[in-house]
Parts: C-alpha cells; structure tokens; sequence
C-alpha cells in the first residue's frame, strides 16, 4: 500500500504486521496514489530480464510529482523486494501530479496527472526505430530516383520505357557503374543493338517489350547504392 511521502509499506495481511518500507518516490511529500501491476511481457520494458515465477512489473505514481516509476517486484513467500527498475519523467506541469496509470498496450502506459491531463508514454526500441526511418528515407529516395528516370529516359511519358529508351539510358547507366564499354564500342551498330537487346530480355521479366517502374525497381536500387545520382531535366532534349 502506498502512504504519504512517496513510501510504499508491504503489510501481510495474516499477521496484521507491517513487513517492509520503500522510498518509491522521495520527492514527493504527497501519498502514492497508483499502484499497478504490468501484464506486460515486452522486452521494451524487461529489458534483459525475465518474467519468472514471483517476479513482476509494477508501476507507482504519486501526487506530489510528475514521474512514475517502474520497479521489479520479487516476492518469496512472505518476502518482497523493490528494484529500481525504470524511471519516466512525465511532460505534466511542474507542481502537479500523477493520479492514474493504466497499461493501454504491452509497450505504452498512460499516465492522468491531477488535472485529469492524459499523457500517453511509448516505449520503443531506439535501434528499430532509427533502422525503420532509414528504410523509409531510402524508400522516398527509391522513388524519386524511379521518377526521375522515367522523367530523363521516358520520351513519351507513358510510364514505360521502350527499347529504343532504353538504349538511351544504356550509356548513362554503364557510366555509372563504372563498366568498360571498349567492347560495346567496338561492336557495329547491330551488334551493339544485339548487346543492348540481351540486357533488356533479362530486365523485362514479364516479356511485355516494356520496362516498368516495378521491373526497373531492384536495379534503381543497385544503381543508386552505386551512387548513381538522377537530376531532372527540361522536357526539351
């Protein structure tokens, strides 16, 4: 049970004796005012710990201040014991304090401060997070990178590219990655239009004798890890 001045007492019931005291929160001059047991099994939360038998998550909030605080509660028969396990500084007012926790999801806690805001804390993995926000700026770059070819390369803007584009786009492309075109040069015209068609059969999975946007997808890819840069260019070539 919570009392005033953050304190935490462990009473047993049998007995009517007082077991234990913890200083969950020493800033706060006012009593606890929310205990809650996680059901939670997210790792976000554990951390490297986990749930056994006579361990849970319990998270406290008093009215005297704006964190709540997550501790790691073990009891062994008559025996309990508080870890300090996470603290979480709320964005309430300075001054007022924490009514109500409820666990809204495995990974978020809601939090009601004395003015009955409600603020809702997620906990997410920093290292899948960033890893997600650099797929998602290399998909934008992806499809800039689609539509600026199809803008330099597409003659006819119907959103496929043609064989006879397609040779256009060649030079640039073998450019970009660096591939020696002696042999090309030293093709005649209809060798290298042979050269070129090859390359185009193994692009145009689908046979339609049309480049589109999800074929040329994977090797846009290629191209821009290779540091192939597009820029746009006037519709006059």
């Amino acid at each position: 049970m919570g009392t005033e001045g953050g304190i935490i007492e462990h009473w047993s019931i049998e007995s009517d004796q007082l077991m234990n005291t913890f200083d969950a929160h020493g800033s706060s001059d006012e009593g606890i005012s929310y205990i809650l047991e996680l059901k939670t099994d997210s790792y976000l939360l554990w951390g490297h710990h986990q749930r056994t038998e006579g361990t849970s998550l319990i998270a406290t909030s008093s009215l005297g201040c704006t964190d709540f605080r997550i501790w790691m509660m073990t009891l062994d028969g008559c025996n309990l014991t508080l870890t300090p396990h996470m603290r979480v500084e709320t964005s309430f007012t300075p001054g007022s304090g924490i009514r109500y926790l409820l666990e809204s999801t495995e990974n978020q806690i809601v939090a009601v401060d004395t003015h009955k805001s409600l603020k809702f804390y997620e906990f997410i993995d920093k290292t899948l997070k960033e890893e997600r926000e650099k797929q998602a700026a290399e998909e934008e770059l992806l499809i800039n990178g689609l539509k600026e070819l199809f803008v330099k390369y597409d003659a006819d803007q119907n959103g496929m590219l043609e064989f006879e584009e397609f040779c256009i786009m060649a030079q640039d492309f073998f450019s970009a990655f660096g591939v020696d075109q002696k042999d090309l040069k030293g093709l005649s015209s209809v060798e290298q239009e042979q050269k070129l068609r090859e390359i185009f059969n193994v692009w145009d999975e689908d046979g339609s004798n049309y480049l589109t946007k999800a074929e040329m997808r994977p090797i846009v890819k290629k191209m821009m890890q290779q540091g192939f840069k597009f820029k746009a260019v006037s519709a006059s070539r």
